[in-house]
């Protein structure tokens, strides 16, 4: 995976599977771009910085399955069945048979938004921290 990239596949909904938007790679589905940084590799996991230009539903998680790359915890666009542990990074720890996985929903935070004020069009950013889990899971790595 490059350091920088942008994906720019259409998207559209899936009529057979609801809640899933396939990547339309030549023509067809909405205009959808993405851009994409890698922040720090783990192995086979990396960690991205993702900045959608477009507002398409599910576009973070159908671009980044488009280019090999899904989401962690991803039911619908990727791998469900992925479990980062931490068995699989500390290599003196041998984990137990009920080890549970480190992050255990959707790897996906919006950390930051940006918006016009209605009235003002002043912009307005409202941040949000890293949740726990993830916290515990990069500290870990």
């Amino acid at each position: 995976m490059p350091e920088r990239f942008e994906v720019g596949y259409g998207l559209g909904p899936d009529l057979n599977v609801p809640g899933r938007m396939p990547v339309y790679r030549r023509r067809g589905g909405r205009p959808a771009e993405t851009h994409v940084r890698v922040v720090e590799r783990f192995g086979r996991f990396v960690w991205v910085e993702v900045r959608p230009i477009t507002s398409r539903e599910m576009q973070v998680q159908a671009h980044l399955a488009a280019v090999g790359a899904p989401v962690l915890g991803d039911a619908v666009h990727g791998l469900a069945e992925v479990k980062l542990l931490l068995s699989q990074l500390k290599r003196v720890y041998k984990g137990r048979e009920d080890e549970r996985p480190m992050i255990d929903r959707l790897a996906l935070h919006l950390s930051g938004l940006t918006v016009r004020h209605p009235l003002t069009k002043e912009p307005m950013t409202f941040t949000s921290p890293l949740p726990k889990a993830f916290e515990i899971a990069l500290r870990n790595i």
